[in-house]
């Protein structure tokens, strides 16, 4: 067994790699109170990054990490470094082994000479870490009526240094935690939570080529639960979409509560989601509502609607005016979309659309709905978030 010590580079550490002797591995100690989101991969001699997987380390704890576990090596490993990035301070040890199999660590392991660094989370911005006692915000709204004032009661204007956690909750996996593995759609993404940032001004949601939790595929999935909800009014957010074939971007509401049972009877509306644009999905997107009774006795009924100007280059303004009996899609301020007509095996009309729901942003990679990724798909792939604004009616 040999061990190399990790020089600091770029807020990170390269370690060399020594050929193909046995395993490589990357030993990380991780002694502060919280989860250390870590990425693990290949630079060449440039910089750029060849492979690289996410991984999480807990708390007060030690962990191994097999490179050839989860990451392709280069054919060739000449002038390649093994590159290590976490948003805690940590210690790091790079090793090698020489045989095919490693029982448990020597104590020799602690005793290499770890160089202590403090990495970054993806755009120099802090970690996002959820919190454990969020205060609910419940805005009951009056109806927007045309021509007539609007008060707003509740935004996110991405300004600030980070999302906020009290605002936000950031999503982990692939919903299995929810009893929906592939969140219920055959989605080939793990959502991690540093996978959605601020970014000059904006929330960007990043999808990457990603290897995590034996996907191959990372983004981020943040909503308002447990945090905001609402009934009625306006929402709006202005949004630049990702292109490629198998991409999945949304805004989205769910409900608060499912006071009338499982999805769908407690009703979904999709504010704007899009697929595959740029390719078989164009320049459209798609105002949706899913109710009826749970799965899979689930409808729906939706409009596709093809936007003037692209909506990957350019932001475009998505929103939707929710009241008792009527809702109304829009983007840039054009009507493109009204339903009147819904149901739920759970109460009479207009259930399930009388309660509150919460916000939800996300992309998606693969799924029933785009089908997935192929080889002209371009990651990452990012979208990009200015505002997201809610309105009553009247003053």
């Amino acid at each position: 067994m040999s061990f190399v010590t990790p020089s600091q580079a770029g807020g990170g550490f390269q370690f060399p790699v020594l050929g193909r002797d046995g395993p490589i591995a990357i030993l990380v100690n991780n002694d502060s109170d919280s989860r250390a989101n870590c990425r693990l991969g290949f630079a060449d001699a440039t910089g750029a990054t060849l492979n690289t997987v996410g991984y999480e380390v807990p708390a007060k704890s030690l962990e191994l990490k097999f490179l050839a576990d989860e990451i392709d090596l280069p054919a060739d490993l000449a002038d390649t470094a093994a590159r290590l990035d976490c948003d805690r301070l940590v210690t790091a040890v790079s090793l090698q082994l020489s045989g095919a199999a490693f029982a448990a660590l020597p104590p020799a392991v602690l005793d290499a000479g770890p160089v202590n660094f403090n990495g970054e989370a993806p755009g120099g911005n802090e970690p996002n870490d959820n919190i454990d006692d969020p205060t609910l915000i419940v805005a009951e709204n009056a109806p927007i009526v045309s021509g007539g004032e609007m008060r707003l009661v509740w935004s996110d204007e991405f300004d600030g240094a980070r999302l906020d956690p009290a605002s936000w909750f950031f999503e982990t996996g692939d919903g299995s935690q929810y009893s929906i593995p592939g969140w219920g759609n055959d989605e080939l993404q793990w959502y991690l939570p540093n996978s959605a940032q601020i970014e000059n001004g904006n929330l960007v949601i990043t999808a990457r080529r990603q290897r995590q939790g034996g996907f191959q595929f990372t983004s981020a999935r943040i909503n308002t639960r447990d945090r905001f909800a609402f009934r009625y009014g306006r929402i709006e957010a202005r949004i630049r979409l990702p292109a490629g074939q198998g991409i999945w971007p949304a805004f989205w509401l769910l409900p608060q509560e499912n006071a009338y049972g499982g999805w769908a009877a407690s009703g979904e509306i999709d504010i704007m989601e899009a697929v595959n644009l740029g390719g078989s999905g164009g320049n459209a997107v798609h105002g949706t509502l899913h109710y009826g009774g749970a799965w899979p006795n689930n409808r729906s009924t939706g409009n596709r609607h093809v936007v003037a100007g692209s909506v990957t280059e350019e932001f475009h303004v998505y929103a939707l005016e929710w009241d008792e009996r009527e809702m109304r899609w829009y983007v840039d301020d054009t009507l493109y979309a009204t339903q009147t007509n819904w149901f739920t095996s759970g109460a009479d009309f207009p259930a399930p659309f009388d309660r509150t729901f919460h916000i939800i942003f996300n992309v998606a990679v693969g799924g029933r709905f785009p089908g997935p990724p192929d080889s002209t798909t371009e990651f990452p792939a990012t979208m990009e978030v200015d505002y997201v604004r809610v309105y009553s009616g009247g003053q």
